[in-house]
């Protein structure tokens, strides 16, 4: 277990008394026909998401951190997030602020920050999340990760359809409602066909316009670990009357990872 990953188990591991590690649901889609002609996607999926605000719990099934806690999470477009993750009692454990150019993360027990770009690499380390910030902030969203344009129709099924993106590294499959209302999952491939993760999203409802899943599970196969999200509080399009960034202690470590 490396350095970064232990320091956020300290944390989460003081929160392990006063929570329960729940099964994984497991997610497999129904049987999909090719389909004759391959249109692309021109359904927008919560473009039109200023900012969101949810509150929740989340949990960690991952190697050598298997704890859940419960979260903040504050989104603003596609451009900034900040979560904070408490302990018994409202007490924070971390916080972490990220953009699409940097991210801060703070162990509030251990005094210690972890910044740098937020690359998978990077969150990686800190957390034992493959994920980039472009893609940690779609999925939590429930956005596609490319434009919709680049999606192609590929296969069907009475409840959904499967559309493709093939990129230089990677293929996404993402299976949409057949009324298009919302997004059921997201599937990510690597170039020699090994799935990377898989998310799922359930308990989807609408909210002004905009589609929201109450519960997130997202599953990295190649480590063998997932990560569980269940939204008790949703709120699209508010109004954010501070900035995201957090004051940093001047008694912190500080390590730039990059």
């Amino acid at each position: 277990m490396n350095k970064y990953i232990s320091v956020l188990m300290v944390g989460i591991a003081l929160i392990s008394a006063c929570s329960s590690t729940k099964e994984a649901v497991e997610s497999k889609p129904k049987e999909f026909i090719p389909v004759i002609k391959k249109e692309t996607l021109t359904k927008d999926f919560n473009e039109g998401l200023r900012t969101l605000r949810t509150e929740g719990e989340i949990e960690f099934n991952m190697p050598g951190l298997n704890n859940s806690a419960d979260f903040e999470l504050k989104i603003a477009g596609r451009d900034s997030l900040a979560m904070t993750i408490y302990g018994p009692m409202g007490i924070t454990v971390a916080k972490l602020y990220a953009t699409a150019t940097k991210f801060q993360f703070l162990n509030s027990f251990s005094g210690e920050l972890y910044e740098g770009t937020p690359s998978e690499e990077n969150f990686s380390k800190i957390a034992n999340i493959p994920l980039c910030f472009e893609d940690f902030i779609s999925l939590l969203s429930m956005r596609l990760v490319r434009n919709k344009s680049e999606y192609t129709l590929e296969k069907s099924n009475k409840d959904s359809y499967q559309y493709v993106y093939i990129g230089k590294n990677y293929r996404d499959e993402a299976y949409i409602a057949a009324d298009y209302s919302a997004i059921f999952g997201i599937w990510r491939y690597g170039r020699d066909n090994t799935k990377l993760y898989e998310a799922k999203y359930e308990k989807n409802f609408q909210q002004s316009g905009i589609n929201i899943s109450k519960r997130i599970i997202l599953k990295f196969p190649t480590i063998n670990g997932s990560i569980n999200i269940e939204y008790d509080k949703v709120e699209a399009n508010v109004t954010f009357d501070k900035p995201f960034a957090f004051k940093i202690p001047k008694s912190v470590e500080r390590t730039n990872l990059d």
